[in-house]
């Protein structure tokens, strides 16, 4: 039986700047929150799909078709602002995090995939 590639692999503080960088060129896309290594993956020209809650992607999102937000613009965010010292003590459970669906953020995704397939 033909050995199955690792289709995810989770580096959360396993790497270095460098390395990470290095991982991220091998990369055909990267999923993350609103993060360091998003933009990184972003400057590096990889597909992304990222997660926006607390800090608005009209200022700070990824552009371009390479690019897919998922972010619920729900009337209390953004909360996270340079007129908050970007701290955020949030009175309604990160609603515009964890009102993103798996089925939502799964299709996004796939269609991703489907593009790097073509």
């Amino acid at each position: 039986m033909k050995e199955e590639k690792k289709r995810v692999i989770n580096l959360a503080g396993e790497t270095n700047l460098l390395e990470l960088a290095a991982f991220m060129e091998k990369c055909d896309l990267f999923i993350s929150n609103d993060s360091g290594p998003l933009h990184l993956a972003t400057a590096m020209d990889v597909r992304t799909v990222s997660f926006f809650g607390p800090e608005t992607p009209a200022l700070y999102g990824p552009r371009g078709k390479k690019h897919s937000i998922l972010y619920k613009k729900l009337p209390c965010s953004p909360c996270i602002t340079v007129y908050n010292n970007k701290t955020v003590r949030c009175p309604y459970d990160s609603r515009c995090l964890k009102t993103i669906e798996v089925d939502e953020a799964f299709k996004i995704v796939e269609q991703k995939l489907k593009q790097i397939k073509k």
